[in-house]
């Protein structure tokens, strides 16, 4: 092996199992808000905190069970318990998650020539730019 092949196996190694963690957490986030948010109340008037389409498939979900009222208040708690503690969760731990992210894409567009950092710098505002587009059309992300 030549010297600064295997530096450079070992950096690789690195970024991928970064970049596998962070994709991990980002699943596992949000199969976790997606499993703990708790729905609107359904006396809600319209257009006052009216539910997304995938917020009434979470819905449906209980609706179907055909739930006595008491399973649904101690539901209902234990979704606004886990709500809570993942609230707590990102509070402690987003902000290290997001110098680690923020830190690989500098590395990544440090990698990149100016041509593709421009590239790369419009690709990532257009994918900002799309879930926000898509929640004022009325079409959710999930759809």
């Amino acid at each position: 092996m030549t010297p600064g092949v295997a530096p450079r196996k070992a950096r690789l190694l690195g970024f991928a199992l970064l970049v596998a963690t962070f994709a991990i957490g980002a699943f596992a986030g949000a199969a976790t808000d997606r499993l703990l948010s708790a729905r609107a109340p359904a006396h809600a008037p319209r257009g006052e905190d009216r539910e997304r389409p995938r917020d009434r498939a979470r819905v449906s979900i209980f609706e179907q069970l055909d739930l006595t009222p008491e399973q649904r208040v101690r539901i209902d708690s234990a979704l606004e318990r886990g709500r809570r503690k993942t609230q707590a969760f990102w509070d402690q731990h987003g902000p290290t998650l997001r110098t680690i992210v923020d830190s690989t894409r500098a590395e990544i567009r440090g990698l990149l020539t100016p041509e593709q950092r421009a590239e790369y710098d419009r690709l990532r505002a257009e994918r900002r730019r799309r879930p926000e587009e898509q929640d004022h059309s009325g079409k959710g992300r999930d759809q």
